[in-house]
């Protein structure tokens, strides 16, 4: 199920105004694609890094492809790509604000907006819990996302911090996520048969969930969300 997530763009140097953007707050699902040798320092971390934890389902590419899952775009702060994109992102903001839009400018917008919700930079900020992860190296991750195609009018498609105010609290963030739960196209269906592996944490963990799988044996179709 989508959750929103504040993406940290700073490295874009976005602005409205005289007015910085922070973050954007977007509806997503992310999944890594981490080769087997490198699980164990994503699973428990290290003294600078809590990981992810012991317990996964590892699922098929394809299933993530037929979703329609989009590998992120690394950017390096101060390349010739993310120099483009801040200039270009910054003329459109700079056109709201002067009230000059058109549909040309809208058209171009939307390229923007959609590549900024599968952007991250190479290195940045992460929130974790209530704390706040500094220079974390997200390429690690290999992230893919699953960002939902929702009416604007369901659902937001993104909030802006600072132009949205209030609506990018923590407390309106959790609202939000608890109507986007309801919205069925936000959903991620999978079958048991998209299920590569399960990892856990003790051989009594995979006795456990063993004996669980076994119970729904009979089950000839078993659809998850």
């Amino acid at each position: 199920m989508p959750r929103y997530y504040a993406e940290y763009v700073s490295y874009l140097k976005l602005k409205s105004g005289d007015r910085p953007i922070n973050r954007f707050i977007i509806p997503m699902t992310c999944f890594c694609d981490i080769k087997l040798h490198q699980i164990a320092f994503h699973a428990e971390g290290n003294d600078k890094y809590n990981g992810y934890g012991k317990f996964a389902i590892i699922m098929k590419k394809e299933w993530g492809v037929r979703q329609g899952f989009q590998p992120i775009h690394y950017v390096t702060s101060g390349s010739l790509l993310q120099k483009q994109f801040t200039k270009s992102f910054n003329l459109y903001l700079e056109a709201i604000d002067n009230d000059t839009t058109n549909q040309l400018l809208d058209d171009i917008a939307d390229i923007l907006l959609e590549q900024i919700r599968f952007m991250k930079p190479l290195f940045g900020e992460m929130p974790k819990g209530d704390e706040l992860i500094s220079n974390k190296n997200f390429t690690d991750e290999k992230e893919w996302r699953f960002v939902p195609d929702i009416p604007d009018k369901v659902a937001r498609i993104f909030y802006i911090d600072p132009l949205d105010g209030i609506e990018t609290s923590r407390k309106a963030i959790e609202t939000a996520n608890d109507a986007i739960a309801l919205v069925k196209p936000a959903r991620l269906p999978f079958q048991v048969s998209d299920v590569k592996y399960i990892f856990v944490d003790s051989e009594d963990d995979a006795v456990d969930l063993t004996k669980f799988i076994m119970k729904l044996k009979g089950n000839k179709r078993i659809i998850l969300f």
